[in-house]
């Protein structure tokens, strides 16, 4: 008799890098849980201006789909892992200053020659500060880790550098080097996603530059349903655990 399975998933490790339950408990969880408030009271309609129906009169009876209607903006909300802050911190904005808690140190500094010349705007301190990681993150061999801010938070009032680790081979833990936007000061709450998890496969590749075919069948199909049409014919939904 064959039983049907699911498809094996692959799996990410997180090992703390303590005993204590303090490391035990502060490890990445799901992109997903970490969907900011603000996205979610966005409307997924609005009414069209005047202005835009004058441009296009459609626009006055067809669905006008806010941001909050798109997948892959979501998508991206939702991909891999968050690692957030396991404590609430304070930063004092005129002296670049973290407070931290020392057998729980969560910021830490690089020396500042260490970023010289690197290409940060003037809307940053330029300073470089890194966020401690309590774990060791492991993946299936061929398995690498992309580690970059939280994607689409803008409103953060850091901004985390972005780096790539073969995370099936490195046994340490990897920390987050990260700038902080001039003109803030105050608490950064306990749960503040700092740095995005997205593990991605290793592999060779080559590009290809294609004719483009008016006629092409996958073109007409995205124009078959008024509202959703990404969702409703392409997109396929991403399980983290």
């Amino acid at each position: 008799m064959k039983f049907f399975r699911k498809d094996p998933k692959e799996i990410i490790k997180f090992m703390p890098i303590g005993s204590n339950d303090f490391y035990a408990d502060n490890h990445p969880t799901p992109s997903i849980g970490h969907v900011p408030q603000w996205y979610k009271n966005i409307k997924r309609n609005y009414d069209p201006s005047q202005r835009e129906i004058e441009r296009n009169w459609r626009v006055k009876y067809l669905p006008q789909g806010t941001v909050k209607k798109c997948i892959p903006v979501l998508d991206a909300f939702g991909v891999g892992y968050i690692y957030s802050t396991p404590m609430e911190i304070m930063f004092d904005g005129s002296t670049g200053v973290f407070v931290n808690f020392p057998d729980t140190e969560l910021v830490q500094f690089h020396e500042p020659a260490q970023i010289e010349g690197w290409g940060a705007t003037d809307e940053y301190i330029p300073v470089a500060y890194k966020w401690r990681n309590f774990n060791i993150i492991k993946t299936p061999p061929g398995w690498s880790c992309l580690f970059t801010h939280p994607l689409n938070r803008t409103d953060l009032p850091f901004y985390t550098l972005s780096g790539v680790v073969d995370t099936d081979k490195h046994p340490a833990p990897i920390h987050f080097p990260f700038l902080m936007k001039k003109g803030f000061t105050g608490k950064i709450d306990l749960g503040t996603p700092v740095v995005q998890i997205i593990p991605f496969k290793r592999a060779d590749w080559s590009s290809e530059k294609l004719p483009f075919k008016p006629t092409d069948s996958a073109i007409l199909e995205a124009s078959k349903y008024i509202e959703d049409n990404y969702k409703k014919s392409f997109w396929q939904k991403k399980n983290y655990g």
